[in-house]
């Protein structure tokens, strides 16, 4: 389990609009929102002090009352086809997988919404493991961000991405599709009424900021 200040509010997760929102609290403007928001989401920057075309003034605030939750891979591993596969410990010491799958030049990123799978498909081993809990909106854009971070540095991108294999996306539509302009913008798509073993809940995200 990971040691975190709980009285700290966490930023990661947030949309555009509930940043928005939570700076006016004290009185900044919206601007402030869309710089902060392209730090977190665009240069995957998680100090307060880094982040320079804040005011001091403000940099100070949130330092002292925010955070910008994040975890890296506890284990990485690439097979041979150059398909990645990301083993995430999350604070409070459950883990997750994210897989990271290339396919005709463009990558798939195949990311966890739960803690364990509660659906039982046979064909999966998941849910064989139980249901534990379903993860927070950071901990779900955690997985893109550090998949991206990983990708733009080898000056790539990651274009497509899907939730299947740790908990379907089809258990949990509020998670990925709302109206409120989520930092990782997600449509859902072909969901339908399908059988438990076809939920597999395809969907597109773009980090964006207004």
């Amino acid at each position: 389990m990971i040691d975190v200040d709980a009285s700290r509010t966490d930023l990661k997760g947030m949309t555009l609009p509930e940043l928005e929102e939570f700076l006016s609290r004290w009185g900044k403007e919206r601007y402030r929102a869309r710089q902060l928001f392209r730090w977190i989401y665009q240069k995957h920057v998680d100090d307060f002090a880094a982040m320079t075309d804040l005011s001091k003034e403000l940099r100070g605030i949130l330092a002292a009352s925010c955070r910008v939750s994040g975890f890296p891979a506890e284990r990485v591993d690439i097979s041979a086809d150059g398909t990645e596969k990301y083993l995430f410990r999350l604070e409070d010491g459950e883990s997750v997988e994210s897989v990271l799958i290339p396919d005709e030049g463009r990558r798939t990123l195949c990311i966890s919404s739960q803690v364990g799978c509660p659906l039982l498909c046979g064909f999966c081993a998941t849910g064989a493991a139980g249901f534990r809990r379903n993860m927070t909106s950071a901990e779900i854009v955690q997985q893109a961000c550090f998949a991206a971070k990983r990708l733009e540095e080898r000056g790539s991108a990651c274009r497509t991405s899907s939730s299947w294999g740790w908990g379907a996306a089809a258990e949990r539509p509020g998670s990925f599709a709302d109206d409120r302009d989520p930092p990782v913008a997600v449509r859902i798509r072909h969901l339908g009424k399908r059988s438990p073993s076809q939920r597999r809940g395809s969907f597109r995200r773009c980090f964006r900021s207004r």
